[in-house]
């Protein structure tokens, strides 16, 4: 026993003893700390200047009026994903907005119905009543490639997406019929699939054998090559004097088109459709080097606010837009935004019988428009009996674009790939942009969110600075503790 107690009163056991006691008590501190923080909720904890991990005012206001249930299904997410967040929070708002989180392997059924082929593919669905909305991952991000930063913008998607599947308007969209135009069931199945999933219904529009329904606010006319009626001239002139809107895409053709009555309604805006092809000559506004792909400028309007500054869009074998004076415009009662052009050093060719890739003397070398709203003031003038009675402006927009193939199924070949022609870029977004600003319909909210990276590049002191913070102090103060030692154990 005495012995015991001769060892216990020995400094470096004593020392021992003391610091594995205090080690254990900082374990022990660590997990009940983490245990405490497992039981209480702290998702609403954002110190992000950008606030990403939390859900905006603006939405919040919004999603407290929803009154219909809704399901959000994340299909091949986890609860560790940082957009599960945000759905807790859309449910702490409203407890009508319900979610859950699955995998596609563990659905069969919802893997059938929406396509989706194994669990690496993530897709949100968003659901109420019959209608619904799908969010694929690339729909939540976009990047400004003037910084190359990721723009999140999961939050507007999904707070547009419950505000449409719940909204109790479901507007259509027309397809004109009758004059050889590109097909929704055959050309342009993708784009017409995309419209559908803003929650919009499609439909065939022929005005040899119905009338322009009296709720249409969208008619959509692609690439006719032949010429209208009459009567349709009569419809469509009616239409827009009511404040109808139209998408006009006009691909160019080797022979001018003769269709007297279609320009008929161009004229009306001060526009038509040049024959010929633009072609570029700057490698930046191309691609594959190829002078009929081109990647025209974009401008901001609210058609493009998503894509001025970050986006691209392809158009192959485009067309070029002639539009009227400023004299003839402001006889129209018109305004022009021409948010499409190509660079200066693109030239317009008529002459197919050219191979050159390079302009020739009968080519035309300047900047030219490919893409323009023509807004049409009908509160005025003898186009709007109803213009003195009214308060507000009315107005007809015709969005015109020099080319349709941009959202067609046609396809590029990329190595060994095909791509489809609408989905390449922006092409899609375009072309729905102009859809929901035609029908008001624009999202509600914009929401983006940065995540930064910063490129931290020193300079030769800084550098030099941080190296010795790393190596040089941490050895010094090794070397200083060895001396130290051998100091006192020289001493004792």
């Amino acid at each position: 026993m005495k012995k015991i107690i001769e060892v216990i009163k020995k400094k470096w056991l004593r020392d021992t003893v003391l610091t594995t006691l205090l080690v254990a008590i900082l374990v022990l501190a660590f997990i009940a700390l983490n245990m405490w923080v497992a039981t209480i909720e702290i998702s609403n904890w954002d110190f992000t200047k950008e606030q990403i991990y939390t859900l905006s005012d603006e939405s919040k206001n919004l999603m407290k009026d929803i009154e219909k249930d809704v399901s959000i299904y994340f299909v091949n997410y986890t609860d560790d994903d940082l957009v599960i967040n945000l759905a807790k929070q859309y449910h702490e708002t409203n407890e009508k907005i319900q979610f859950e989180t699955m995998l596609a392997s563990e659905r069969a059924d919802i893997a059938q119905t929406y396509g989706i082929e194994d669990d690496a593919t993530q897709v949100i669905i968003v659901r109420s009543g019959e209608r619904e909305k799908i969010l694929t991952y690339y729909d939540l991000y976009t990047y400004d490639t003037t910084s190359w930063n990721t723009i999140d913008i999961s939050e507007q998607k999904i707070t547009n997406a419950v505000l449409d599947v719940t909204s109790d308007e479901k507007p259509t969209i027309y397809f004109l019929t009758g004059h050889n135009e590109y097909s929704i069931s055959s050309e342009m199945m993708t784009i017409a699939a995309y419209i559908q999933n803003e929650v919009m219904e499609i439909a065939d529009l022929n005005l040899m054998a119905m009338d322009i329904p009296e709720d249409c606010q969208t008619i959509i006319i692609a690439t006719p090559i032949l010429d209208f009626y009459d009567t349709e001239v009569e419809k469509l002139t009616n239409y827009i004097n009511r404040g109808g809107n139209i998408i006009w895409m006009q691909d160019p053709s080797i022979n001018e088109l003769e269709l007297p009555n279609a320009q008929k309604i161009l004229d009306l805006y001060g526009v038509s459709f040049a024959s010929g092809m633009v072609m570029e000559q700057d490698a930046n506004r191309m691609i594959m080097e190829n002078p009929q792909l081109i990647l025209p400028n974009i401008s901001y309007t609210t058609i493009t606010e998503d894509l001025s500054s970050s986006g691209l869009v392809l158009f192959a074998s485009s067309g070029k837009l002639n539009i009227e004076s400023s004299e003839k415009l402001e006889e129209l009662n018109v305004t022009v935004d021409e948010f499409l052009t190509t660079s200066e050093t693109a030239f317009y060719r008529t002459d197919f019988t050219i191979t050159s890739a390079r302009a020739q003397g009968s080519d035309e070398v300047g900047t030219y428009t490919v893409g323009a709203t023509f807004t049409k003031d009908l509160s005025s003038g003898e186009e709007s009996e109803d213009a003195e009675n009214s308060e507000e402006t009315k107005t007809s927009k015709l969005i015109a674009f020099a080319n349709n193939l941009f959202v067609t199924d046609a396809q590029i070949t990329s190595g060994s790939q095909y791509i489809t022609i609408a989905t390449v870029y922006n092409n899609k977004d375009l072309l729905l942009n102009s859809v929901a600003y035609s029908e008001e319909k624009e999202d509600q909210i914009r929401i983006r969110k940065n995540y930064e990276s910063v490129t931290y590049t020193p300079t030769e002191f800084q550098n030099n600075v941080v190296l010795a913070i790393i190596f040089i102090i941490p050895l010094v103060i090794v070397i200083a503790g060895i001396i130290i030692w051998q100091v006192r154990r020289r001493k004792k």
